[in-house]
């Protein structure tokens, strides 16, 4: 569930023995990568699901950018989209929740997050709505340990709120890099890195 989009690439689907109908689905990345890439979704609309379209990327050779949502919008979902590799967003709406009634809706939602450091997405014209329930967030950043620098991750344009109070609008995670699980100098070190932060886009 945690893994449910509206719209999925990147898993596996195979039948193991030739005319069996018998198929296994694998729901995470399907390593080494897709060998296609610039696929374009336009005008494609995502509703009531965990995350709108979850894209686990491409084959590094594959030709970019990897994924290009226009026109797209997601409504009533956790996250609007998760997209690894080069991607972008344009003429997009992010509602974390409308008038829709139904009880097993979404409590909360973030909009967007940065997800790791093999990728990086432009947002263009994009419209955050109704981001104003405790734990929404639009635009949710990644903090990663200090042998990543971050840099050229992440780039907007013409990003608009419609009932986003301003607090909901952008969200650090903070971490230490002394608590941090990667190879980071001060993994462990508390008294040495009591404050030190972990890389981070904002």
């Amino acid at each position: 569930w945690n893994l449910g989009a509206c719209i999925y690439v990147g898993g596996a689907l195979w039948e193991g023995t030739p005319g069996s109908h018998h198929y296994t689905y694998t729901t995470g990345r399907n390593q080494r990568g897709r060998r296609s890439g610039h696929m374009l979704f336009k005008n494609t609309k995502t509703f009531s699901c965990r995350q709108g379209v979850l894209f686990w990327g491409t084959h590094w050779a594959a030709r970019e950018p990897g994924l290009m949502l226009e026109g797209f919008e997601a409504h009533d979902v956790f996250r609007s989209s998760a997209m690894l590799g080069a991607n972008y967003m344009h003429k997009a709406v992010i509602s974390a929740h409308t008038a829709n009634t139904a009880s097993d809706l979404m409590t909360y939602s973030e909009g967007f997050e940065l997800y790791d450091t093999d990728m990086q997405t432009i947002l263009s014209d994009v419209v955050f709505r109704n981001f104003d329930r405790d734990g929404d967030y639009c635009i949710q950043d990644m903090t990663h340990a200090n042998i990543f620098k971050q840099q050229g991750m992440f780039s907007m344009k013409d990003i608009s709120f419609e009932n986003v109070p301003s607090s909901k609008r952008f969200r650090h995670v903070e971490r230490y890099a002394w608590a941090t699980y990667h190879k980071d100098e001060c993994k462990g070190q508390k008294t040495k890195c009591p404050g030190t932060a972990g890389s981070s886009q904002t």
